[in-house]
Parts: structure tokens; sequence; C-alpha cells
């Protein structure tokens, strides 16, 4: 049989319940429900320190989330595809990671996205993302990819790493 909780109130409730047997002896049971329909909230997930550019595929992702009944966030450089190794057990209701390097997904240089997954024990999750832009190529202000130039005097400016010159 199916019952309806009393109310729309997340948290703990009491169901009871009244058992009789066909001579008419009866007994009272009961048992703690706890409704829990929201999923965890997410409060910080950046990678790079928050940084728009990354210069390698290893970068710093942070996490911090939060859920009376948490039970793990799990990572992941694709949305449907989560592994067990990439996954945090919560201990309590928040859950922070701080790990100094995060393998971003290979590839040309572009965006990258890191997906996070926080799951309570009631089965409701969230799924949010965080990005990058993905930039290894050196980067060479613009006056210094000119062929060399005189500026003044003996002063030469050069964009390439030899340089050969002549003294007579």
């Amino acid at each position: 049989r199916v019952w309806a909780l009393a109310g729309d109130a997340e948290g703990s409730q009491t169901v009871w319940a009244e058992l009789a047997d066909p001579v008419g002896n009866a007994t009272q049971v009961s048992a703690r429900v706890i409704l829990d329909r929201a999923a965890p909230s997410v409060a910080e997930f950046s990678l790079q320190d928050g940084e728009p550019w990354a210069r390698t595929l290893q970068v710093p992702l942070r996490l911090r989330c939060a859920d009376p009944n948490l039970r793990q966030v799990c990572l992941s450089n694709d949305p449907q595809v989560f592994a067990e190794a990439a996954c945090h057990a919560a201990a309590g209701a928040s859950l922070e990671l701080s790990l100094p390097a995060w393998e971003l997904a290979a590839g040309a240089d572009g965006r990258r996205t890191v997906y996070a997954r926080a799951a309570d024990a009631a089965g409701n999750e969230r799924l949010v993302a965080a990005s990058v832009d993905l930039d290894r190529s050196p980067s060479v202000p613009e006056a210094l990819q000119a062929s060399p130039t005189v500026l003044s005097g003996d002063l030469l400016l050069c964009g390439q790493r030899a340089l050969s010159l002549h003294v007579d």
C-alpha cells in the first residue's frame, strides 16, 4: 500500500500504522521517513583558480557542495560518463575538494569543460560544469614577432631565439 505524507515540508516525518490479525490482536508500528526532494547545492566549482586560460592539460580544480544527506560527488570530462575512480564520498553534510592537477581532455587547444555530479542519499542529483580555454602555444608580444629592428643607437630588438651579430 502507498501512503501520502502529510504536507509538502521536507525533513523528518513519522508514519504510524496499526496492524491487526484475524482475531483482533492489534499492534502499532511506526517508521521515520526523511523526505528529501532537493538536489545538493554546489556553492563553488572552478578550474585554474578561476582564470579563463590554462597553459597545460593539468589544472587545479576546486569544488564545494552541501546537502544534509550528501552521498558523493563525481568528476568527469564527459557529462555522460562518470568513472567510479573519480567519485569522492561525502563524510557529512558537505564536501570540499581541492585537487592540484585535474587532467583535462586531450586534443587541440580550445575550450575544455569538466563536469561534477553531486548526489544525495535520496537519489537527487545536480550536474554542474566549469570551463577553461586551453592555449599551449607560446605567447610572443607583437613587437617581437617582427624582424630585428634597431630601436636606438646600439639597442637591437629581435623576436628570434638565435641572433647572429657581425662586428666589423
